[in-house]
């Protein structure tokens, strides 16, 4: 008991010498990332997907670590100006690649955080749902302080979830027509997606097409009869896979 209210400086000080500073700890953790591991989608710009997401697009989370002289939710919080905990990582993911906040790629281990937050990027186009771990990896926190060892590792579980991929167009083989003939060409794509099919195809910027083989009426000038089964003009056209 004091015979006087207590200020900030001697509250610390009375804090500081009954107790030691506790080291700090950490807790299993799991995270769901989406397949590809970016935020969000980008249907509106399917050519987005033929290529590697890029870093900077790929989901964030952080990793948890606890310092009963930080923590805001703590009691006798006084000496919260203690540097935070130091994070390690003391294994990486046996498939994807981790990286952290600057997009730096973590190929070693143990390997020292700069802040709690990663980016995870899975093996393209796999995923295992939210039942079962699509892969692991351990860390540590030390003291920013006195660098003492929070007493355990904690194991970070990632879950991989399905996203929608968009189809892929496929290039379709040359043909030849004859003037005032129509000629049916089908049109291809595939779809990676277990169990989807590529089902209709469209213009690039105009209708859709409403059957994947479409009949193609060249209405160009012919030759003479003569010169029958010479080549006498070239057409193409485009198309996409909704």
């Amino acid at each position: 008991m004091y015979g006087k209210e207590l200020n900030a400086e001697e509250l610390t000080a009375n804090f500081k010498a009954a107790l030691p500073n506790s080291p700090p700890y950490v807790g299993n953790v799991s995270f769901t990332i989406s397949e590809d591991g970016e935020l969000g989608s980008h249907y509106d710009t399917p050519e987005y997907y033929l290529a590697e997401v890029p870093v900077a697009d790929l989901a964030t989370f952080t990793l948890p670590a606890y310092d009963l002289e930080r923590d805001p939710a703590a009691t006798f919080v006084y000496n919260a100006t203690n540097p935070p905990p130091v994070l390690y990582l003391t294994s990486l993911p046996s498939v994807g690649m981790l990286y952290d906040s600057q997009g730096a790629v973590i190929d070693t281990f143990p390997h020292q955080l700069a802040n709690g937050t990663l980016r995870y990027r899975p093996v393209s186009n796999e995923c295992r749902g939210t039942d079962t771990p699509y892969a692991t990896f351990t860390y540590y926190a030390e003291d920013g302080s006195t660098g003492v060892k929070s007493p355990l590792n904690a194991t970070v579980t990632l879950y991989v979830t399905a996203a929608n991929d968009p189809p892929v167009a496929s290039e379709t083989e040359p043909f030849s027509a004859f003037t005032g003939v129509k000629t049916m060409v089908c049109v291809t794509g595939t779809d990676i997606d277990a169990g989807d099919s590529v089902l209709s195809a469209g213009q690039p910027f105009g209708d859709s097409l409403s059957e994947l083989c479409i009949a193609y009426l060249y209405n160009g000038t012919g030759l003479a009869a003569a010169a029958a089964g010479a080549v006498v003009d070239t057409d193409f056209f485009t198309f996409k896979d909704p």
